[in-house]
Order: structure tokens, then C-alpha cells, then sequence
């Protein structure tokens, strides 16, 4: 079952490659009140979802493990704060548009 999300929201953009991991995420830190992570790639990405280091993982690792969003999708999933997601271009780079909800 759904739960309905009503609380704050912040609204960013991302350029990725498929050289540079980067955090999705629309500050420094991860929105505190985040649950979900809504998303849509101008290309095909590829989301990682990261460990409890914090650390990002390398470009290798996202493309062998990572699950792909393909062009255009518009996607939500679950993430609140504590977990950090990770997002990789797979081939070119691509222009990507999020809004982390609470």
C-alpha cells in the first residue's frame, strides 16, 4: 500500500557522464525528510544503491551492479535519508531531473 506523501519536497537537476559517480541528491546532504526519490534521464542511467560507508562507489561497480532506468522512464523509489543512492550515465552523458519527497 501506497502512503500518501505530503510533507516538503526539494526539486534539482543533474548532468551525469558515464565517468563520474555522483549522490543523487539536491543538496550537500540528502534531503532529512526524504522517503522517495522521483527521477526521470534524458538517456539511460544507472542507479546504485550505496552502503552505510557513505563512500561512492566506483564507475565499475555501478555498471556491472547497477539497475538501469532507461530513457525518458519516470520512476519513484524508495530512499529515505540514511541511504545514499548513487547515479551513473550508461553511455553518454544525460541530463537528469529529481525531486526528493517526504
Amino acid at each position: 500500500m501506497l502512503r500518501r506523501l505530503d510533507g516538503p519536497s526539494k526539486q534539482g537537476s543533474l548532468t551525469v557522464d558515464n565517468v563520474t559517480v555522483q549522490e543523487l541528491k539536491k543538496d550537500a546532504q540528502p534531503f532529512k525528510g526524504r522517503s522517495v526519490i522521483t527521477l526521470r534521464a534524458d538517456q539511460k542511467v544507472l542507479i546504485y544503491f550505496g552502503d552505510d560507508s557513505g563512500v561512492a562507489p566506483s564507475a565499475v561497480i555501478v555498471a556491472a551492479d547497477g539497475i538501469p532506468v532507461f530513457k525518458n522512464e519516470f520512476i519513484t523509489i524508495e530512499a529515505g535519508n540514511l541511504q545514499h543512492v548513487y547515479i551513473l550515465a550508461d553511455s553518454t552523458t544525460a541530463e537528469v531531473k529529481f525531486v526528493e519527497r517526504g
